[in-house]
């Protein structure tokens, strides 16, 4: 008998939880069948936005749901339960604990819920929400020790399981960075420091920024990704003069590409849980600097990278300057390697069922 099972999360824009739940679909065992639920947004606009999802489109359901609370979506999520027989339900973040709760009720289904940070619930609001949808019998999975230490001390519920979120380590591999930045356009000549993921405040990209002002003129900065503060960091180069040391990739579809082509990657995170974009730079041997915030110290490797203090300018600049004097990280061992793979990740959720 195969099992069914569904994954809900607040929407499919491209982010490291929508990247773990489509690695999923894409790594899960033959006798398991899978459907994804997205609460917000129209398929349409997920497909333009990130084509990929293209080819498991019939595994993809989404709500479009309003921005307010929304009683239809709690009995779309229902009749959704009922029509595919699913047995078990995995919920992602606060949102969709909440419509996976309100959906479950009466119906008896497994649910497991998964919080893969916690600094949302500094919020007296969501810590609210988070603690009554909780229901007893929801196994609650962090996916890091660090975000289940935070957890304990914000909710009410037992923290059930601890299981490390992966990455595709045979597709984010060592490659060729002349043939990388040719792949993405980027210039050859130049020493290059990245960063990827949403363009939010939190990221810390301004302070990256306005470290590269005090850096030679020979480094430039590569972006990838899409969001809200672009305007301001735009704004911010141009105020330092910065504009032709900006490389914008937006949106891009090869990033095994992004991380060979860099001398260093940069994580300047204020808040993360556990950032799959640092996984994929080590797969990819990257030199690393990564602020010591949520769970980067229980996965970023000694021979890789480097923990700095977060929303520190000065000691981002030193450390640049440092890292790229220094050699060539070294190979993950096998053991690493094997620690944030996604299949093992996938094959940790299987199991909880």
């Amino acid at each position: 008998m195969p099992l069914i099972t569904l994954q809900i999360v607040q929407h499919l824009h491209l982010g490291g939880i929508e990247k773990l739940v489509i690695d999923f679909l894409k790594f899960k065992t033959k006798n398991h069948q899978l459907f994804i639920v997205a609460l917000e947004g129209s398929k349409q606009a997920s497909l333009s936005h990130w084509p990929e999802l293209k080819r498991y489109q019939t595994s993809l359901i989404f709500l479009n749901k309003p921005k307010k609370f929304d009683i239809q979506a709690i009995k779309k999520l229902r009749a959704i339960i009922h029509q595919h027989r699913i047995q078990a339900i995995y919920t992602h973040h606060i949102g969709p604990l909440l419509y996976g709760t309100l959906a479950n009720l009466g119906l008896g289904r497994q649910h497991i819920h998964i919080e893969h940070d916690a600094w949302h619930l500094k919020k007296t609001k969501n810590r609210f929400i988070t603690n009554i949808a909780l229901r007893k019998k929801t196994r609650l999975v962090a996916d890091a020790c660090a975000v289940a230490t935070d957890l304990s001390k914000c909710l009410h519920h037992p923290i059930n399981h601890i299981i490390t979120n992966g990455i595709n380590t045979e597709y984010f591999r060592k490659g060729d960075p002349h043939q990388a930045r040719q792949a993405l356009n980027l210039p050859t000549q130049y020493t290059l420091i990245g960063c990827a993921g949403r363009l939010v405040k939190e990221k810390g990209l301004s302070n990256v920024i306005q470290a590269l002002s005090e850096l030679s003129d020979h480094i430039h900065l590569v972006l990838a990704g899409t969001g809200q503060e672009k305007k301001h960091l735009t704004n911010l180069i141009n105020k330092l003069h910065l504009t032709h040391r900006i490389h914008w990739l937006g949106h891009c579809e090869q990033m095994i590409y992004f991380y060979q082509a860099l001398d260093l990657y940069i994580l300047a995170s204020h808040h993360e849980g556990l950032p799959l974009a640092l996984l994929e730079a080590q797969a990819c041997e990257c030199t690393i600097i990564a602020t010591n915030v949520g769970a980067i110290n229980e996965v970023l490797s000694p021979s890789h990278g480097y923990l700095i203090e977060p929303n520190n300018v000065p000691i981002l600049i030193n450390t640049i300057k440092h890292a790229l004097k220094q050699p060539k990280p070294l190979v993950l061992t096998v053991e690493e390697k094997k620690r944030i793979d996604i299949r093992h990740t996938v094959h940790c959720y299987e199991a909880l069922l």
